[in-house]
């Protein structure tokens, strides 16, 4: 199988790796100082599960003409996916292409982009860090990922599940994804903004009353926002979420964090922006969602 990973970071280089581990022809997208230490050392993934190096991998800025590959996995941040889709305009229609982004609004731009083409809306949990350009540290159970399409379960979409499962990649069908999607993005958004905006671990969230509300209460709103555009999500979701909450390592704490203490840029847009928005539509009142994202919004380092 012929597999482009567009967006060569934790996400990417590691799930990228896995597939060329086990055999497939795999070609990475990359920039910067992440493309020079790919060209010059490979890729290195730490981790207690899994670890291993990759010598020599194929990488460059854009894709070759004589690559055309099977699946592109798409697993840039949102707010370069449109340049990660202009990448892929050389890939041509038969290829599929996974989108892994957080949020809602990855899969919609690439049917967008690509209508000939298969899309396989996407999602991933999994604990991965970027601790230099090609290093990859992986902490925690083993990441998965769940895919599915809008045209149901079919033979392709097997075809490449069971490529990624030989590759020792923990992989789910899903056979409703925007469900899958809603679930993840209504913890995400509440786990975001709150850590984001106090600018601490969930655990030190927990150890603290005040801000432990804060996070009960954003995530009420995100859940109530998500069963209403998904009524098949579980009755128990925010019941769910607070005691996965609850079970997070004591030093866990969002990616939109990182970003924000390192000054990258954030998601915020795609994230608990977009709840607001989403909100909005259906008359439902997100009143700590607001506070925090403006509590982000005026923060020195965002």
């Amino acid at each position: 199988m012929r597999v482009l990973v567009v967006g060569a970071g934790a996400l990417g280089a590691y799930y990228g790796s896995l597939l060329s581990k086990a055999g497939h022809h795999v070609h990475f997208i990359a920039r910067g100082n992440n493309l020079v230490a790919l060209q010059s050392k490979g890729i290195r993934i730490v981790s207690d599960i899994d670890g291993f190096e990759l010598n020599h991998v194929e990488v460059s800025e854009r894709v070759p003409d004589s690559f055309l590959p099977d699946i592109a996995l798409v697993t840039v941040k949102n707010y370069d996916l449109e340049n990660a889709l202009e990448i892929c305009h050389r890939i041509g229609e038969n290829a599929a292409i996974l989108t892994l982004q957080n949020g809602l609004w990855a899969h919609e731009a690439a049917a967008h982009s690509f209508p000939d083409n298969l899309i396989l809306p996407g999602l991933t949990y999994a604990t991965l860090t970027l601790e230099d350009p090609g290093v990859v540290r992986q902490c925690g159970g083993k990441p998965l990922i769940q895919f599915g399409s809008n045209n149901g379960i079919t033979e392709k979409v097997n075809f490449f599940a069971v490529a990624f499962k030989e590759s020792g990649i923990n992989t789910q069908v899903s056979e409703n994804i925007h469900v899958n999607l809603w679930e993840k993005f209504s913890f995400i958004c509440a786990l975001s903004s709150v850590t984001s905006a106090f600018q601490s671990s969930i655990g030190s969230i927990r150890d603290n009353p005040l801000q432990w509300n804060s996070f009960c209460e954003a995530m009420k709103e995100s859940v109530g926002v998500a069963r209403i555009y998904q009524p098949d999500l579980p009755n128990d979701l925010l019941h769910i979420h607070l005691e996965n909450a609850k079970k997070l390592a004591y030093t866990s704490r969002s990616s939109m964090l990182d970003d924000l203490l390192k000054g990258r840029k954030i998601e915020l847009p795609w994230l608990s922006e977009d709840l607001i928005l989403r909100a909005k539509k259906v008359n439902f009142l997100t009143p700590m969602t607001l506070s925090l994202v403006k509590s982000i919004r005026e923060s020195n380092v965002a």
